[in-house]
């Protein structure tokens, strides 16, 4: 039977032991070193990360050794509940087990602990770093730890143990009660209830994850341990629903996204916004950088609109001419404060709301520039007609 609090003290008493295994081990390895400063940097050019690199790498080792744990963990799991066919890391001390579908004369502990054996029989060389990506890889095939054991999203392919730390790690797992003789965690749940892999390490999660940057959704491997904890739930999160009631999975993306977010939209390097409710006119640009709330409707133009374009908007929507049309169609929400019967008409605030900003007259822009540009010529034609004259009766 599972005891989480127990659980979560003992591996947060573990997770420090794996970090400084990681990091001793990153540092007398050249191609982790390098593969960490060449992350780094990517993170540096994408704008993810404003740390110094010994503080950008200490949180990639923490979320590598809790992803070796994580993954230890489910694979514990598995073993107890006998949903695969033989143990790999642990199990129960006490009567048989099963091996291959079968009853065995060996308890579970026993049965791993000779498959260890035998793996290093098989492969002298190796070490218990080396058993444990073999496991690893070997359920990889299965459809429920596919995503979770996947190379590109899971930390603990870029970021392994030394021999020590797997070896830690598996004692941790096989560890014996000794009062009882019992193993000391037993993963057994006749609900198959999950929940608890994701409560293990919530305490040290922030109160916000955003997996989105400039170029929208993150990739799951750039989110760390994080990815690890949201796939506990993965179920729940695709049953979200959203707009039109239909669920993250209906919708389409990742079960890791937010629901009713746009990455297109708050992305967007150009957007004008305005006031929802104000006196007058007041559309703004923004360059990017911020998020506006429901008091500041924005207005995002298609994705090949130019600077120029915004600007030509934005100079008609902030026209008197505008601004007329406006006090026509938006509601007035009075002038507000004391002495508002003494104020003028113009003080009256307006609600600016997006649907009605929907029915704005915008003219054509082809017609309209093609207009400009006649009255230009007609303009130079005439200016050049007056300077010849002019120039004429100078010389007369």
């Amino acid at each position: 039977m599972i005891h989480p609090q127990r659980l979560l003290a003992d591996l947060q008493s573990l997770l420090p032991k794996l970090e400084l295994d990681i990091l001793d081990y990153s540092r007398t390895r050249p191609e982790l070193e390098a593969h960490l400063q060449a992350e780094y940097a990517k993170a540096q050019a994408a704008n993810r990360t404003a740390e110094h690199f010994v503080a950008w790498r200490e949180a990639q080792i923490t979320q590598a050794a809790a992803a070796w744990v994580l993954t230890g963990v489910c694979v514990r799991f598995l073993e107890d509940n006998q949903l695969l066919e033989a143990p790999f890391l642990s199990g129960s001390a006490a009567g048989a087990g099963r091996r291959a579908g079968h009853r065995s004369g060996q308890s579970a502990l026993q049965q791993a602990k000779d498959r260890l054996t035998v793996y290093f029989n098989a492969h002298p060389t190796h070490a218990e770093r080396d058993y444990l990506l073999a496991v690893f890889e070997e359920l990889e095939s299965l459809p429920t730890l596919a995503e979770l054991l996947d190379r590109a999203h899971n930390p603990l392919r870029q970021l392994p143990l030394a021999a020590d730390g797997a070896k830690a790690l598996i004692d941790f797992f096989q560890w014996l009660d000794p009062e009882t003789g019992a193993i000391l965690h037993d993963f057994s749940d006749p609900e198959w209830d999950t929940r608890f892999l994701g409560d293990l390490y919530q305490d040290q999660l922030p109160d916000v994850v955003f997996p989105y940057g400039l170029s929208g959704t993150l990739p799951p491997h750039l989110l760390g341990r994080y990815i690890q904890i949201l796939w506990c739930y993965r179920t729940q999160l695709w049953l979200r629903q959203g707009k039109g009631f239909k669920t993250k999975e209906q919708q389409g993306g990742d079960y890791y996204e937010y629901s009713m977010f746009y990455p297109d939209r708050h992305f967007a390097p150009l957007k004008i916004t305005f006031a929802f409710v104000a006196t007058h006119n007041h559309f703004v640009l923004d360059r990017g950088g911020k998020v506006f709330n429901r008091s500041a409707p924005v207005i995002k133009l298609p994705a090949a609109a130019s600077e120029h374009d915004h600007l030509a908007l934005m100079g008609l929507l902030n026209s008197s001419t505008a601004m007329f049309w406006m006090r026509q169609v938006f509601h007035g929400k009075g002038q507000g404060g004391v002495g508002q019967e003494n104020r003028a008409e113009w003080e009256e605030f307006r609600e600016f709301t997006g649907t009605g900003m929907k029915s704005f007259p915008v003219p054509d822009q082809s017609v309209a520039d093609g207009e400009q540009s006649e009255r230009a010529a007609e303009g130079r034609a005439r200016r050049g007609r007056c300077l010849s004259g002019a120039l004429s009766y100078a010389a007369g």
